[in-house]
């Protein structure tokens, strides 16, 4: 197994280990996903080769990166029961006679 499979691997494992913690679940393919994706920006943004950019992937960033992805799911609210949301819509007064 080649070096960045194994760098690859560890830290899909470890991105996973720490959403799950932070209640979402999710596979180990669509982890890699998220983690190649925000791989190849990184390096795309920064202009380094991507075994540059994994160098600067460290610990503290696969967490930052986690609680950014918790923090973007948990406003969508993906499975919540919709019933139990305030129903506070605010409409102009001629709105509401053609409701």
């Amino acid at each position: 197994m080649s070096a960045r499979g194994t760098w690859l691997d560890s830290r899909t494992t470890q991105l996973r280990e720490i959403l799950l913690g932070l209640g979402l679940t999710i596979t180990d393919s669509q982890v890699r996903v998220l983690l190649n994706d925000k791989l190849d920006e990184y390096a795309r943004l920064m202009h380094v080769s991507r075994r540059t950019a994994q160098r600067h992937f460290t610990d503290e960033q696969l967490t930052i990166f986690a609680n950014s992805l918790a923090a973007a799911i948990s406003d969508e609210a993906p499975g919540a029961d919709m019933a139990d949301f305030e129903r506070a819509v605010l409409l102009p007064t001629s709105a509401l006679g053609l409701t």
